[in-house]
């Protein structure tokens, strides 16, 4: 049981004492919280270690501050701080490590940083133990910004470490791996013709133990390459993170159409960190409209001349400057949302006429009473107003059930976590998922719509393979939206979902499902009706429905990405347990 897993907590004590507390608070009741000794205790050394030895997991918490180090020749010949000392007895016991470092941007009081008390060369020692821990060579730590954050991801490490512990789930212990499990934290995209020896310096790299560094995923992609963005696809589907390397030839490359990478950069920050290697490039030299999330400079030849050290440099860089790394598995979960963006609400409901003019009059006449009587209803059931209260600038802001409620990118973020965070032995996520974690992946519809570089391929590859796909009705209403949702949803492969908060009380459920209806949609209605698919959900009228839905789904669907149906048998019937 979890209680009789003990944790040790490491850290220094006076500067992390709130962030202490929040661990135990977060592993209360789970197990037992072990925590390291103040510094007047007596043989200090030896009490710390043997504690270490004798837990199953072991936590470990960093500053800005290295901490005691106790004066003993015989057992601590080096003068470390305890706890380095603790870090070491859990790895010469192979203890599970779970390191989180503090992020060198987070508030920090001066009394607890050793540049500021001028200790341990002020500052000198606990950078260096900073930087052994974040080297990926140990370990791969998470970085923290406030208690808070850390909770989370110390429950997360938890609950990772306990499903390894019992044997994860039933597809873990058949040695299954799922289908679209992260493989790599960092993608870095090379130009062929120009980066080739620098690409081959980085590809199978070996670690000091003789393995493969699977911590970067090298690929070629062209400039000149007229679907790009599909070129791009499998890379980021795999990784964590994205990184460009670009050394004055492939920039120069890419500077003959700087649009290109504007346009490719503001769609890949929605799914994934962008980041830049330059090799001799100056950062002044990049295009305005380049928005990375951070670059980081190097000499020219750098990859080639000094490829470890240049390696791990950018590791550390992507690991401090985003949270997608971390020492957990992963499982890519990609989704969809098809919904109306404010300007087309405001439009459909200013301009009924105009709008749906571009439908056959049979179904204009139809879908525009249906509509009328839906947006009358919303008014009535919700006291809001439509469409102000409902959307944004972008399909993921469309707040499903008003103003006051959380946006749907919000809510399915809210219900990965709860499954992420809350799985016990032999639960359901935990037989499915194993000691994986879901990762959400973001894909816009608009790249669909509005094709460029390859990008509605891009997404017709992803419904063929699944995805999680959440349907505003409303958008169904709108012509120019209605056309590419008919292909889009022409799938058994996706999870699809309606949401509306009248739904079904605007109408009844033989109008909703009349052939008139204008949910009649792709596969959307035989799925839902004439095959009874659970992955497949109309008319959800509240946020409970729709988490509780989502939480029905996601762990299966993760386990069936690119591999065929969904298995009803471990799924169920919706409409049986939604009630």
């Amino acid at each position: 049981m979890s209680h009789d897993y003990r944790v040790y907590l490491s850290s220094t004590r006076k500067d992390l004492e709130t962030e202490r507390q929040a661990v135990a608070e977060a592993l209360g009741g789970k197990c037992i919280v072990q925590q390291s000794y103040g510094a007047s205790e007596s043989d200090l050394i030896a009490t710390c270690l043997d504690d270490v030895a004798a837990c199953h997991m072991y936590i470990g918490i960093v500053g800005l501050r290295y901490g005691y180090c106790p004066v003993d020749p015989a057992k601590n010949p080096a003068g470390k701080s305890i706890t380095e000392l603790e870090y070491e007895q859990a790895i010469a016991k192979g203890v599970p490590r779970y390191v989180f470092i503090k992020d060198d941007n987070s508030a920090f009081i001066p009394a607890h940083m050793d540049t500021h008390t001028k200790e341990n060369g002020a500052g000198d020692r606990i950078r260096e133990f900073r930087d052994r821990l974040s080297d990926g060579k140990e370990q791969v730590p998470a970085l923290f910004a406030t208690s808070d954050d850390l909770k989370w991801k110390v429950l997360e490490a938890f609950f990772s470490f306990k499903a390894h512990r019992e044997g994860g789930g039933a597809f873990m212990q058949a040695g299954r791996r799922l289908t679209a499990e992260l493989e790599r934290d960092i993608a870095l995209a090379f130009v062929p013709g120009t980066d080739d020896l620098d690409q081959r310096s980085v590809s199978g790299l070996p670690t000091p133990s003789g393995g493969e560094d699977r911590r970067f995923l090298p690929f070629a992609i062209s400039p000149n390459d007229p679907a790009y963005l599909l070129s791009l696809d499998p890379p980021l589907r795999r990784s964590r993170a994205v990184c460009w390397a670009l050394t004055p030839a492939s920039l120069s490359r890419y500077r003959e159409q700087p649009q290109l990478l504007t346009d490719v950069l503001s769609r890949v920050r929605r799914r994934s960190p962008v980041f830049a290697l330059l090799q001799g490039v100056p950062a002044t030299e990049l295009e305005p409209g380049w928005q990375f999330d951070s670059t980081l400079a190097v000499g020219a030849g750098q990859l080639q001349a000094q490829t470890a050290d240049t390696l791990d440099r950018l590791y550390r860089h992507v690991r401090e400057h985003s949270q997608a790394l971390g020492q957990d598995r992963r499982v890519a979960l990609p989704w969809v949302v098809i919904a109306l963006k404010a300007g087309e609400a405001a439009d459909l409901a200013a301009q009924t006429d105009q709008v749906m003019a571009a439908f056959k009059p049979a179904q204009r006449s139809v879908w525009k009473d249906q509509f009328e009587r839906l947006r009358k209803a919303l008014a009535a059931t919700t006291g809001k107003s439509w469409p102000e209260d409902f959307y944004g600038a972008t399909r993921a802001d469309w707040k499903p059930f008003g103003q006051k409620k959380r946006d749907i990118a919000t809510l399915l973020a809210e219900v990965a976590t709860e499954i992420n965070g809350e799985r016990q032995a032999g639960s359901r996520e935990s037989r499915l998922l194993g000691d994986a974690m879901l990762h959400l992946q973001r894909y816009e519809f608009d790249d669909y719509v509005d094709d460029r570089l390859g990008s509605r391929a891009a997404l017709a590859g992803l419904k063929d393979r699944g995805c999680v796909v959440l349907v505003d009705e409303f958008a169904l209403l709108h012509p120019a939206l209605r056309a590419h949702a008919e292909t889009f949803l022409t799938t058994q492969r996706a999870a699809l979902v309606s949401a509306n908060p009248t739904d079904p009380a605007w109408c009844s459920v033989d109008e909703l499902l009349d052939d008139f209806s204008f949910l009649r949609v792709g596969s959307l209605f035989e799925r839902f009706d004439k095959i009874g698919d659970p992955r497949c959900e109309l008319a959800l009228n509240s946020p409970r429905r729709l988490a509780r839905w989502l939480r029905m789904i996601l762990p299966e669907m993760v386990t069936t990405l690119g591999a065929g149906e969904s298995d009803p048998g471990l799924v169920g019937r919706a409409d049986q347990l939604l009630g």
